[in-house]
């Protein structure tokens, strides 16, 4: 019944021509790719995991990212628009972490610029936002962690209907994290950011409804 009601959706807007600077819904799916994480070599009350010592790496598995957005025409003007775009991913730290609950849960949400260069039906464009991310691990040791993040990003969209595109992207997205920050913890910590910048990859696929 629901994909009954989804394709209806569809069809209806395929009957009425899109305007010049319409809104564009965005809905995606994807991989992103994490940047690996570090054993702390910070102070504190905290054991290290068997085997490390401060500095070893520690991966946080990449896997399957959902994303929406909306964007908006600036001045009317269909190759120019501003929006907000947001993500969520679920990561799986490796086995150096020692932790209890491996997974942390990572959320996006930006506000973004986009450019657009058409060529017939093809949509190129840069993009580029700035705004937040969290980072939320499951293990009671650790804390959620919230910092200033911002991403550049690319792709293009094809035209399958006067209201549907459908589109492919890729996203870098790095988060600032300051040098005295010993990462996501509680108390000590077991788990370190590699450096200031944290980075990930997001490659997408999905519809554009235009409206």
């Amino acid at each position: 019944m629901q994909r009954t009601g989804a394709l209806l959706v569809l069809l209806a807007l395929q009957t009425f021509p899109a305007t010049a600077a319409a809104t564009d819904l965005l809905l995606l799916a994807g991989y992103q790719h994490n940047a690996d994480f570090e054993v702390a070599s910070e102070e504190g009350d905290f054991t290290l995991p068997p085997g490390t010592s401060p500095g070893d790496s520690i991966e946080l598995d990449g896997g399957g990212v959902g994303a929406i957005g909306i964007d908006f025409a600036i001045f009317d003007n269909p190759d120019q628009r501003v929006g907000l775009w947001g993500s969520r991913h679920t990561g799986s730290f490796g086995a150096t972490s020692a932790l209890t609950q491996a997974d942390m849960g990572i959320t996006h949400l930006h506000f973004t610029g986009t450019s657009y260069y058409p060529q017939g039906n093809w949509e190129h464009f840069v993009l580029a936002g700035i705004g937040a991310t969290q980072y939320s691990p499951d293990d009671a040791t650790l804390e959620d962690d919230t910092r200033f993040s911002f991403q550049v990003g690319g792709g293009t969209q094809l035209k399958i209907g006067s209201r549907l595109l459908l589109r492919l992207e890729a996203r870098w997205i790095p988060t600032l994290f300051d040098s005295s920050a010993a990462g996501i913890c509680s108390g000590g910590c077991i788990i370190a950011v590699k450096s200031d910048t944290y980075s990930q990859v997001q490659l997408n696929a999905g519809l554009v409804l235009r409206f």
